[in-house]
């Protein structure tokens, strides 16, 4: 079958359609589509975690008793600001330009759109929160938005661009 499918040129078809979906996958990832931000929002994430169940090494030596609260920033703050924009919406590329650019630590975080697009337009290296893990984990429901952190907490912000 295979043999047939190579004299009649369909397994070249089907092997330079799997690179084009390839190709799109890699400038286009499955992303959220999330509102633009209207109104300024601003909400406190305690980052503490909380052990359900005792830790014990190998031997059955206890390590961590269950209902230690551990707060990761305290161990390893978040130097940087996390800032989410849609690729899509040229005002918030244009946004995190001004907003986010500068400092090359912070990290732009693109949500939906054209990665290789705004990677060149903005000329920085982006990350993308495929099928918006990171925008569940924080709970942030409009763009643009940014996680930075203050004291021993992280502070989400959502911005409002006109």
């Amino acid at each position: 079958r295979i043999r047939d499918k190579i004299e009649a040129g369909e397994l070249d078809t089907l092997h330079q359609e799997l690179i084009e979906d390839s190709k799109s996958y890699a400038t286009r990832p499955s992303g959220v589509a999330l509102p633009r931000a209207l109104v300024y929002r601003a909400v406190e994430i305690n980052p503490v975690y909380t052990l359900e169940q005792d830790i014990t090494d190998g031997d059955g030596k206890l390590l961590f008793k269950a209902g230690t609260q551990v707060n990761p920033l305290h161990f390893k703050p978040l130097s940087k600001m996390l800032c989410f924009i849609d690729g899509d919406d040229l005002q918030q590329v244009a946004w995190v330009k001004t907003h986010c650019s500068e400092d090359l630590a912070n990290k732009l975080i693109l949500v939906n759109g054209d990665y290789l697009a705004i990677t060149k337009q903005l000329n920085r290296r982006l990350y993308f929160d495929q099928q918006g893990y990171l925008v569940g984990r924080f709970d942030i429901r409009s763009l643009p938005a940014v996680i930075r952190q203050s004291g021993e907490v992280l502070y989400l912000e959502e911005f409002p661009i006109y």
